[in-house]
């Protein structure tokens, strides 16, 4: 066998090829006609003959007509002529599917479809693939790796429980989740058709296994208390979110002030909002505030009422068509005042928000015995409210003790509701076209939990002496 010479129009891909032979600790040898040899083999006790290849080769890129000539021997003893595995030709193209499965994968962890996966490596790397193709080797990496479980412990602490609608090729599943608060990471997450109680009972039943954690919390289904103490007893904490109660009373508020399509707030409702807000939390601040900005507005209309000029204080103001008399001027002076306070009352929330983001705080909570106060104070003045707020205060009174079970220690499902908000964006939620995606996304998320990589890092050399040996043995 000659071996192939460099010359100085083939330098560079002889010596990529090499290099990647070396960096694979693979012994080949490269003829004049382009065909990957191996050292020698012995047979009838002799060192066979180099002998060509099978005139099929090795298809290494279809889209670059590129082939690997695989060398064959033969015995000139015996004259048999053998097939050689080729280490080298066999790491290569693990390599190039790795590589580009790599990409693919990773491209599919942010939901980006197969054709754009298929069109983004013809474009960029040059590699004409069927999306089809892209389809199913993706799923089979993904099966194969399906079979992986989420190691955990049940500790004496507490535990959150959520579901989340999702839509798959337009039919509606849920996705549940339990959660470990204390060391914030996931234990279950899987997908079901239909949740009865007989399935959540299943489900609570294989994960805990017998074992009893200090609590759960949970949203507001009226499912949940029984199923819960049916597994675990009658002894177990069971906390409804205090975050979706505060939505449900936001929402049933705005609801009630509902003027057509328009809300009209007022300081007072803001006020009468943030007593019911305070039962739970301690929002005695911004009660205080509140407090003080209604005796402002107050003071002032006094002030405006007095006034037979309000000339001054029109400057910049345009009135409405139809408030043409004094009285009704000076009425929106007052609502305008009105709007700057409740602006000034939003901003001193956002800006309460960002310390204690900064300083790594939370609101503070209240005990059971002080959130039963608050809440006796409430009722002894639930006229002031709306009739819906009205029914939604007795419902928390009915259930008090599912919001207090845990005495201020735990309120909310808020680390779960990140956790949803984080791996699946709410755009996201009606994008699945079949159960298999729905298991994909899951399985992204389980090799997360576990810290397993599935995409592989190619290096900017690597790259460059793939696709340079690539070039080098097209036909």
């Amino acid at each position: 066998m000659r071996s192939m010479q460099p010359t100085l129009i083939n330098y560079s891909s002889i010596s990529q090829f090499y290099q990647l032979a070396c960096d694979y600790g693979s012994k080949v040898f490269l003829s004049q006609k382009g065909v990957i040899h191996t050292e020698r083999i012995i047979c009838c006790g002799k060192p066979c003959s180099y002998n060509g290849s099978n005139n099929s080769g090795h298809i290494v890129s279809r889209s670059q007509d590129s082939i690997f000539k695989n060398g064959q021997q033969k015995c000139n003893t015996c004259g048999k002529t053998h097939q050689i595995e080729n280490d080298f030709i066999i790491r290569f193209k693990e390599d190039l599917d790795q590589m580009i499965l790599s990409e693919a994968l990773s491209l599919r962890e942010f939901h980006t479809s197969y054709s754009d996966i298929a069109k983004h490596l013809e474009r960029t790397r040059g590699i004409k693939i069927s999306s089809k193709t892209i389809e199913d080797v993706c799923n089979a990496k993904l099966e194969s790796l399906e079979s992986l479980e989420i190691e955990y412990e049940i500790e004496d602490d507490y535990y959150c429980y959520d579901e989340q609608w999702i839509k798959v090729d337009g039919k509606k599943m849920l996705r549940v989740v339990i959660f470990d608060y204390k060391n914030n990471r996931v234990i279950y997450e899987k997908t079901h058709g239909n949740l009865t109680k007989k399935v959540l009972e299943d489900i609570l039943l294989k994960v805990f296994n017998g074992k009893i954690p200090k609590g759960f919390i949970f949203d507001m289904q009226p499912m949940y208390p029984n199923a819960f103490k049916r597994v675990f007893g009658k002894k177990i904490r069971l906390q409804f979110c205090v975050f979706h109660l505060h939505k449900l009373i936001l929402r049933e508020y705005e609801s009630s002030l509902k003027i057509g399509k328009k809300v009209k707030w007022t300081v007072m409702h803001y006020y009468n909002l943030y007593t019911l807000f305070n039962i739970l939390y301690n929002r005695t601040k911004e009660l205080e505030l509140l407090k003080e900005m209604d005796e402002q507005l107050k003071a002032y209309k006094e002030k405006i009422e007095g006034e037979e000029d309000i000339s001054v204080y029109t400057k910049d103001i345009k009135f409405p068509k139809s408030y043409k008399s004094l009285m009704q001027q000076k009425e929106y002076i007052v609502r305008l005042y009105e709007k700057e306070l409740m602006k000034t009352f939003r901003e001193h929330l956002h800006q309460e928000k960002l310390r204690r983001k900064r300083e790594k705080q939370t609101l503070k909570t209240r005990k059971k015995e002080d959130a039963r106060e608050q809440l006796d104070q409430v009722i002894s003045q639930i006229n002031y409210y709306p009739k819906k707020i009205q029914e939604r205060i007795k419902k928390i009174e009915k259930s008090f003790d599912l919001f207090t079970a845990t005495d201020g220690e735990v309120l909310t499902n808020n680390r779960l509701e990140g956790f949803f908000g984080s791996t699946l964006k709410k755009f996201r939620k009606k994008a699945f076209h079949s159960l298999r995606g729905v298991k994909n996304f899951l399985l992204f998320q389980k090799m997360k939990y576990l810290g397993i990589e599935f995409t592989k890092s190619f290096s900017f050399q690597k790259n460059s002496l793939l696709f340079g040996v690539i070039a080098f043995f097209q036909r």
